[in-house]
């Protein structure tokens, strides 16, 4: 089905991770990237604590001019000790999918 304003994909981690970055790549579409989103940390205590909030639809240079080689990454101000993690979509791309081929996530060790 398209994309939808509030999908939701959540990683969820066997014990807290200090995770510094995550990035997808390889779509089979370049503009089924989740490019308008909030990201969410959660902890131990299953509060949930917004790391990143990009509301409105981005476009990247790479993702128009070189979407063979473009890959999505977003990277934390600051590593981010986490339970789990919730990217959320805010704004659809219009007629698109959301997907995620594949996912790594970047930890700075505990």
């Amino acid at each position: 089905r398209d994309q939808r304003v509030d999908d939701w994909l959540e990683f969820a981690f066997a014990a807290p991770e200090r995770v510094v970055a995550i990035e997808f790549k390889n779509y089979r579409h370049v503009f089924d990237a989740p490019i308008a989103f909030r990201l969410e940390a959660y902890g131990d205590d299953g509060t949930p604590r917004t790391l990143i909030e990009r509301p409105r639809l981005q476009m990247f240079h790479d993702q128009v001019h070189r979407p063979r080689q473009f890959v999505f990454r977003v990277v934390l101000p600051e590593p981010t000790e986490a339970r789990r993690l919730r990217f959320t979509l805010l704004e659809a791309v219009p007629g698109r999918w959301w997907t995620v081929h594949e996912a790594r996530i970047w930890s700075a060790g505990n």
